[in-house]
């Protein structure tokens, strides 16, 4: 016979088997280009500075700046996976299909995270961000009413690797690109009584999780999607765009003052994985600069390769 005991030790073993299966999983990787916010409200609104803190000479008292604020709020979806339990399964005590089904729904619940942060990554060319651009785009502005520049993030737009673009990125601030935002984190539910109607009716008791997360967007600044082919002078182009970003304000000498980034990973998906990894592990390479290092010409003599070891790999299975 079914009783209360029997199903809260059901209960017990399926949650601690979703639990397990939560803390099987692996999030290394993303968290490398993602900062996790805890969101207490259903958005969230990121002010910026039209400037970074930096040190001044001091001379005379002191010079507080006007916070010059850019409004841009993100909120979360509410997420879930569900699966049944049928009644006679549990009166027969064949409960281990069901407690492998909970591990994996706690592993699906760690790539929630990642997926999530992926697909943002994937489409930032078409989501906004704290200037009201998208995050890449090639018309950043910067600068103060009047003063202003257009700056890119998003190099070769439309070129031969639109569908797998890669990213160069620095990732040794605090916050990072991408921002996973948790309004909820992932927690095992049921809906197990006896008396409830989906044992009365389907003689099956409801387990699931739910999860409720969403993703924002940090300073484009950090990162530069590149949508042409990857080539060792590529790599050194994308470096010069991102060492010379400057912020809002000019220094003494009238120059916008650089915000101090440099790419520290190199960020991509299967499609360019041997190519990047190539270029990367190479201190010598055929052909010139420009060419496809995987397909060197059968006269190229080798020369040093400057891209040697220049930035991190970061692999993401999630992007294309």
């Amino acid at each position: 016979m079914i009783n209360a005991e029997i199903l809260e030790i059901l209960w017990k073993k399926l949650s601690s088997s979703f639990s397990e299966g939560f803390g099987a999983g692996e999030t290394t990787a993303v968290d490398a280009f993602s900062t996790t916010m805890p969101l207490g409200t259903r958005t969230m609104r990121f002010d910026w500075l039209g400037d970074f803190h930096e040190f001044r000479k001091w001379v005379g008292p002191r010079i507080f700046k006007q916070l010059e604020t850019k409004t841009y709020e993100a909120t979360y979806d509410e997420y879930e996976l569900s699966h049944r339990v049928l009644r006679r399964d549990v009166l027969d005590g064949i409960i281990s299909p069901y407690t492998m089904q909970a591990f994996t729904g706690g592993e699906g619940a760690k790539l929630l995270k990642p997926r999530l942060a992926c697909e943002a990554l994937d489409l930032g060319n078409t989501l906004p961000c704290y200037d009201g651009q998208n995050f890449f785009d090639t018309d950043h502005p910067i600068g103060e009413d009047g003063d202003e520049s257009l700056v890119s993030n998003y190099v070769g737009k439309g070129g031969p690797q639109a569908a797998h673009p890669w990213y160069v990125a620095d990732l040794s601030r605090s916050l990072k690109p991408i921002i996973v935002l948790e309004r909820e984190a992932a927690q095992y539910v049921s809906y197990q009584n006896l008396s409830d109607p989906s044992v009365f009716f389907n003689k099956e008791f409801l387990f699931g999780a739910q999860a409720s997360m969403g993703t924002a967007y940090g300073l484009w600044q950090q990162i530069i999607r590149c949508e042409d082919d990857v080539t060792v002078q590529k790599l050194l182009d994308l470096r010069n765009i991102m060492s010379d970003y400057r912020g809002d304000f000019k220094n003494e000498a009238g120059r916008r003052k650089k915000m101090g980034y440099d790419p520290t990973h190199i960020i991509f998906g299967s499609s360019n994985r041997d190519k990047i990894l190539t270029i990367l592990d190479s201190p010598m390479i055929s052909g010139n600069y420009t060419s496809d290092v995987m397909n060197p010409g059968a006269t190229d003599s080798a020369k040093q390769n400057p891209a040697y070891k220049m930035l991190t790999p970061l692999y993401l299975s999630w992007l294309p």
